[in-house]
């Protein structure tokens, strides 16, 4: 099931939209004036490396020229993976 919320920050809102893809999941985090790609994160859930017992994310990142999205988009996936322990795809652009 596709799950949807916005956020209201000042005069921009900003729409995130979850799609489950069997067991991963796929992001969508748009918003400002022309919503658009900036940055897509995937990161898949891993035994941490410090402590065996934890899970964590190992992330990868690809930032179209210009654009700063990559913090949100690889912040956002490696925290849902590692929360979630499935891989997750994060899609990033505001203007």
């Amino acid at each position: 099931m596709v799950e949807r919320h916005s956020e209201q920050y000042g005069r921009i809102a900003i729409e995130f939209t979850a799609v489950p893809m069997g067991n991963d999941l796929c992001v969508v985090i748009a918003g400002g004036e022309i919503p658009h790609l900036g940055a897509t994160a995937v990161a898949q859930a891993r035994p941490s490396l410090e402590d065996k017992t934890k899970l964590s994310a190992t992330t990868s990142v690809i930032t179209l020229l210009g654009h700063k999205e990559d913090v949100v988009a690889t912040r956002v996936a490696h925290a849902l993976a590692a929360r979630l322990n499935k891989n997750v795809a994060v899609c990033c652009g505001r203007s």
